[in-house]
Formats: structure tokens, sequence, C-alpha cells
């Protein structure tokens, strides 16, 4: 599975690892994010390279993010630019100076950036819109970018599906060999068809039980990547929503 379109690094290979919060049915949404990756250089400045680390865990509207970037082999005593790239555009994270040595370590977080050297980073920003981290010098150009498929990956989100008369959540856990799905729903029709829909096209459809609950554990036509899914919903055989959630 490739995951390589939510979270590039600056200067290699990436491997990410997530940890996951159960939430009781009707409690806050959950995601747990984090990067741990070792980085190399792309031949711009031969011999450059560092580490990212990162994480991100949302509980409701609760947000905490840390980053910490360490770069070795550049110029020394130059300034540099840590971009994040989102679809919303280019974000500029930290303007940094490397030392006589050419090293730099940077911190960032949410918040006011408390800490000693630690830079807030930008209100609404959140780790896992990111397609793309760059190192850029002083003229605009990128020293140090990769497109790279992670060797391993896990993912975890957890969201309520909204709905007028029915409840549910909804759980995706993924890893580099496979996708999790699951979602279950109560107070809808009796023995009654639903449709499932992912992103806006409809994958499979679904027979609740005699107790009007809905219980899915797998589903057709995911996107490769994970973090993709951007929308689950559950239709009537009328078109109606009946329950959705937007993710992540």
């Amino acid at each position: 599975m490739k995951m390589n379109t939510k979270l590039v690094t600056i200067l290699g290979a990436v491997a990410l690892a997530t940890t996951t919060a159960v939430a009781k049915p009707g409690g806050a949404d959950t995601l747990h994010f984090s990067i741990h990756t070792s980085l190399t250089d792309t031949g711009v400045e031969a011999g450059s390279s560092g580490k990212v680390s990162a994480t991100e865990v949302k509980t409701g509207d609760k947000l905490i993010q840390n980053v910490t970037v360490t770069v070795t082999g550049l110029t020394a005593e130059t300034g540099y630019t840590l971009n994040a790239v989102t679809g919303g555009g280019t974000v500029d994270l930290d303007d940094f100076t490397t030392d006589s040595h050419g090293k730099a370590t940077l911190h960032l977080r949410t918040g006011n950036g408390n800490g000693k050297n630690t830079v807030a980073l930008p209100d609404g920003f959140e780790l896992v819109d990111v397609t793309e981290l760059d190192v850029v010098g002083g003229s605009g150009t990128v020293l140090t970018t990769a497109d790279t498929t992670p060797k391993s990956t896990q993912y975890s989100v957890k969201k309520n599906l909204v709905g007028d008369v029915a409840a549910g959540t909804v759980q995706i856990k993924a890893s580099a060999k496979s996708t999790k799905f699951n979602l279950n729903a109560t107070g809808l029709d009796a023995n009654t068809d639903y449709n499932l829909f992912i992103n806006g096209t409809q994958v499979q459809t679904n027979t609740t039980d005699s107790k009007g609950r809905l219980k899915i554990k797998s589903a057709e036509g995911l996107p490769p990547n994970p973090v993709d899914i951007n929308s689950v919903e559950v239709q009537d055989g009328g078109g109606n929503v009946i329950l959705s959630a937007t993710l992540p």
C-alpha cells in the first residue's frame, strides 16, 4: 500500500507509526498520527542528512502537535526555510540558520511554542494534511525533498457518524499491508438495505439486523492511501443521507 500523498519528507524514506485512543460510541472524535524517519539528501547539497520526528494527537477540539527536524551537511551559517506543502498551498513553518558545521535542529509545536528554541506551528496547521516538507534555500530553490513510499505505515482515526435519528461510529486502522474499516450504527430500520458511500461514491450495500443495527467490518473501493478517505456516508434506498462523517 502506497501512502505517499499525505506526508512526504524532505530528505528520504518515511516510516510512520501511530497509537490509537479508543473512544466509546458517542465520545469525542480521535486522531493519532506520527512520523519517525531517517533522512538522506537528494543530491543538491550532497552529503546532507537528517531526521524528522512528528506527532499529532487530536481528541475532539483539543489538538497537540510536536515536530522536531534535524539537518546536517548543509552550508555553514546559511539561512534556510522549512516549508510544508498542503492541499491549500505552501506554509512557511520556520526560517533557520545553520551553525558553523552546517547543522540545525528545529522544534515546533501547537500553540505558543512554549520551551527554549521552540517555534509555534501556524494556526489551523495539521500534520495529517501535509503532502510534502521542503528545506528551501534563500534563492527559493528546493534543496532537499523527496517523493517516497514509506517502508511501513500505520494510521488510525475514529469519528462519530452524524444523523437525525440514527447514530454510529466509523473507525479506520491501516498499516503498510492492509486497511481495516469498521462501521457500527444503531437506530436504523430493521432488516433494511443501506448503501455505503466513500468519498461520494457508492461502494457496497449492507443490511441491518432485526434491531436496526448496521455492522460493517470491511469496505470495498477504499483508496490506496487511507488518509485520502475524506467522507463516509450511509444512505437509504432513496438516496437520503442517514449518517455521515468527514475525515480525518
